[in-house]
């Protein structure tokens, strides 16, 4: 953990930063926008001064050059899942970033208390409901949930053990089928923003074999058919994922950080930010939502990262 001297220290780096990143690295919110967020992955901040750093440099830039409406942080919140590592989780967003609306998912290593010992599910749940209840304007009893701002539903799913992958069961893929039914009844024409933190199994060219097989890293073979089914059932859908902490890719070496699944389905696997430092300023429209990739470390736009979905 940081002390009270190194937290000085940072806050002094960030300031200068502030003042001293280069203009042209700013694009004003668009006047017919409806709402601009953020949204990034695997944070995986921890009591390390590297991880408290990186982090904190990055919130910074997503508070003071981006300002969104909406946060989203779509898992592996925290490298390990104990109170040292939330504490500094709570205290740099406190800090440095303080975003007001902001949705949280629960990661594999949202899961762990530690590398080295087993894992309490239910423990681990209850610590992050704690910690997230206290970031998020928003109450929530469950790590599955269902939210709205600006006339866009967000539909928050989690995996239901400590493993890396994603086991959801049959339920939570029901629940999720009612709670999109009822956004795209609510709002119509309108996609819905479907969140989990690992990527559907064989997509986005991670993984090979039939989609049937058992995938030990990502969301379990056998669900991902049954979710991408569910969801490819719907009008619209914009799945966000993180997990594999992939760079930005249109292809290279077989992995697309975007990708058409299914005929309704636009799936986003983001990279880690973390390591890295990149993540997307997402701009909604009344017709579109426009994806822009940004390195919030570095302060940088990413113009090989940018396309739309249209409604």
């Amino acid at each position: 953990m940081l002390t009270k001297l190194g937290y000085g220290i940072l806050s002094i780096i960030i300031a200068l930063l502030s003042i001293f990143s280069p203009a042209l690295n700013f694009r004003r919110r668009p006047a017919d926008a409806i709402m601009r967020m953020v949204a990034v992955s695997d944070t995986h901040i921890g009591s390390m001064a590297l991880r408290v750093a990186g982090g904190s440099l990055c919130f910074n830039d997503i508070a003071k050059t981006i300002d969104p409406d909406l946060l989203l942080i779509d898992g592996d919140c925290v490298d390990e899942a104990n109170e040292e590592n939330w504490t500094a989780f709570e205290t740099i967003y406190d800090k440095y970033c303080g975003v007001e609306n902001v949705l949280m998912t629960l990661g594999n290593h949202d899961t762990w208390e530690d590398y080295d010992t087993s894992h309490d599910y239910d423990a681990a749940v209850a610590r992050w409901l704690d910690y997230t209840n206290r970031i998020m304007n928003y109450r929530h009893d469950s790590p599955r949930y269902a939210y709205e701002q600006n006339g866009f539903h967000f539909v928050v799913l989690a995996q239901e053990t400590t493993s890396t992958a994603a086991e959801i069961s049959d339920a939570q893929i029901a629940w999720a089928d009612g709670q999109i039914t009822a956004a795209e009844e609510a709002d119509p024409g309108r996609p819905v923003f479907v969140l989990l933190h690992q990527p559907m199994a064989y997509t986005h060219g991670i993984g090979a074999g039939d989609i049937d097989d058992t995938d030990e890293s990502f969301t379990t073979a056998q669900a991902s058919r049954k979710f991408m089914e569910m969801l490819d059932s719907h009008e619209n859908i914009i799945y966000i994922s993180g997990h594999a902490h992939h760079i930005y890719s249109n292809g290279q070496l077989g992995y697309k950080t975007v990708e058409k699944v299914g005929e309704h389905i636009t799936s986003v696997n983001l990279p880690s930010m973390l390591y890295g430092g990149q993540g997307a300023v997402i701009d909604v429209y009344e017709d579109r939502v426009e994806f822009m990739g940004r390195n919030f470390l570095t302060r940088t736009w990413d113009n090989t990262f940018r396309f739309t979905v249209e409604f």
